[in-house]
């Protein structure tokens, strides 16, 4: 039998991962931005669920989520947090799982963009049954302080990962410390980091081009992405 392993994914706010451009727009504009980010998350997890060896789990802080995950598939699991700091919610969701699970894999997944493909977690996940314990796997090239894709595997729960500080989620630098050492950075195509309103007509148009090709697309991102270029949130893509 496959070992499961808990996937961690967290409902968000943009503000709260450094989306820039946000100040410029009314407070219904930021809520239509805000609900973007559960979308996000929304099908990220859908797609994700496809994978046999994963258990999903959403940590939501917001009201509004419960709309937005309520059709999602049975595989995918929604847990109520407290709102509060992002890297906080991380720390207090993997002590959870931990604890819930004796001998619990756990994969704490971080990204913005729905269209990350799934084959690189399970990639990652087969690595993590190869070493000891710690699996982290992120792309070099940074942006801003935040990598495009990071994410971390771990076998146990290990505090000075997951302590108060959060350190591995203020910079990167000690996960990518660990990638390095473990030589388990796997190189992978660019993938466009959504880090701001800039990067929006970009990914509007990557899904429409799925959505014409009849390929599975994030429907859930889609829609909102369309609702936005129609009142012009989102701003024509350069070309």
């Amino acid at each position: 039998m496959t070992p499961v392993t808990d996937l961690l994914l967290f409902s968000y706010q943009p503000g709260e991962t450094g989306w820039a451009g946000l100040d410029v727009f009314s407070i219904p504009k930021k809520q239509d931005v805000g609900l973007l980010g559960y979308n996000i998350v929304a099908d990220l997890a859908e797609r994700l669920s496809e994978e046999p060896s994963f258990r999903v789990v959403i940590f939501a802080t917001n009201l509004l989520t419960d709309k937005v995950f309520a059709s999602l598939p049975p595989r995918v699991r929604k847990r109520n947090q407290n709102s509060m700091l992002l890297s906080e919610r991380v720390s207090e969701a993997v002590k959870e799982i931990y604890q819930l699970r004796e001998n619990a894999r756990v994969v704490v997944f971080y990204g913005r963009n729905p269209l990350y493909p799934r084959a690189l977690l399970s990639r990652g996940v087969a690595l993590l049954e190869q070493e000891d314990d710690v699996v982290v796997i992120g792309e070099a090239e940074q942006r801003n302080r935040d990598p495009a894709l990071m994410w971390i595997a771990t076998k146990r729960y290990h505090a000075e990962l997951f302590g108060e500080k959060c350190s591995w989620w203020d910079s990167g630098s000690l996960l990518q410390t660990i990638a390095d050492v473990r030589a388990l950075l796997i190189p992978m195509r660019s993938i466009r980091n959504i880090v701001g309103l800039e990067d929006l007509s970009y990914l509007y148009h990557e899904i429409e081009r799925e959505v014409l090709l009849k390929k599975w697309y994030p429907r859930r991102t889609y829609e909102v992405l369309k609702a936005m270029h129609h009142t012009g949130i989102i701003p024509e893509m350069e070309i």
